[in-house]
């Protein structure tokens, strides 16, 4: 699940609770407690979280986040995962990567490695990490390389939980193995392909809205759309033994839209290949067209019902076998992925 604040790079760092707000924990726990979510998705903002390049990480923005991932991973039975996203769609203070250099972009990531490595007890190997929220208009090359980068140094300094990598072009499933020659001519998924990660433990994070437009706010959803948008990355995930992550998908409360909801979910869910998926969005300042955020905590949004009752009946565990395979491979049992997606504050 994605519990949502604002996103305003432009006024970065900002001031807590005018410019951005810590995710509510009262949110968080409605849709833990009482719907079954076990995954909470937490955007933060790269401005914010370190703001100035290869200088140290801020304090109090950090507490922020050490509050959700306390509260998160003792859930459940601390079975529950917080994936930390860097929201910032290839960019710093509006500057692309490129111009922002890949030690830049290295360094984040080494010092959050470094800070959750061990942080909290508790949380081990239940926080993931999310390289980059929908990077659009990089070089997909250029992208890739910073991406094996930023995963060489979290390994270097001990940090083996999950990492998603996300693709160019917003990370777009329908475009995975598409090629455009203004991005790059190898597509994501043939780029995607000479990641090493010596743990062997890295999802593919993919987007995915089901509308006509591929945005999520329009009502013109079919199952022609999501199914052609999933495919090709479907195939490319079974054809090279990988898996991936559905990390940002919603739909509006349209028939046509909440009627495909649950097909698309029964399709990741039958694949074999998509460990799991967090819908987008929450949060109690998220109140856009395919919000799930409830009001006092009552009135769930109709598209929860239908997310709600798919986890019900699937069951809502996150099964982790150990020691499987090559370099102590960690598996993910695909039968009982019951993720949810809500945002955090950025």
């Amino acid at each position: 699940m994605t519990s949502a604040g604002p996103r305003t790079p432009a006024c970065s760092p900002g001031e807590l609770s005018f410019d951005y707000f810590k995710p509510s924990l009262e949110s968080i726990e409605h849709f833990t407690r009482y719907w079954g979510v076990n995954v909470i998705r937490v955007p933060i903002t790269w401005e914010r979280v370190q703001p100035a390049l290869q200088q140290p990480l801020n304090p109090s923005y950090l507490s922020l986040l050490d509050e959700v991932i306390l509260w998160g991973t003792s859930i459940w039975n601390g079975e529950s995962v917080i994936i930390v996203d860097l929201f910032n769609f290839g960019r710093y203070n509006g500057q692309m990567l490129g111009t922002i250099s890949q030690d830049q972009f290295v360094d984040v990531w080494t010092r959050l490695a470094q800070k959750y490595v061990g942080y909290p007890a508790q949380a081990k190997g239940k926080i993931w990490f999310a390289l980059m929220n929908s990077p659009f208009g990089v070089d997909r090359k250029l992208w890739w390389t910073y991406q094996q980068a930023a995963l060489s140094a979290i390994r270097s300094v001990g940090f083996t939980s999950t990492i998603l990598l996300s693709g160019n072009s917003y990370s777009g499933a329908r475009e995975w193995t598409a090629t455009f020659s203004d991005r790059g001519a190898e597509s994501n998924g043939r780029n995607a392909l000479k990641i090493v990660d010596p743990l062997d433990n890295v999802l593919f994070d993919m987007t995915q809205f089901l509308d006509g437009t591929y945005t999520g706010g329009n009502e013109d959803c079919t199952k022609v759309e999501f199914f052609n948008a999933l495919s090709p990355a479907t195939k490319w995930l079974k054809d090279n033994g990988k898996k991936g992550f559905l990390g940002k998908f919603g739909v509006t409360n349209g028939p046509a839209c909440t009627e495909q909801l649950p097909e698309m979910l029964d399709y990741l869910n039958n694949s074999g290949v998509w460990v799991g998926w967090t819908y987008y969005g929450a949060g109690h300042l998220d109140q856009t067209a395919i919000s799930i955020e409830s009001t006092f905590r009552t009135n769930d949004k109709p598209q929860m019902a239908l997310l709600g009752k798919w986890f019900r009946e699937t069951g809502n565990a996150l099964t982790r076998k150990e020691g499987e395979g090559v370099n102590n491979r960690t598996t993910w049992d695909v039968e009982k992925m019951g993720f949810l997606n809500v945002t955090g504050w950025s």
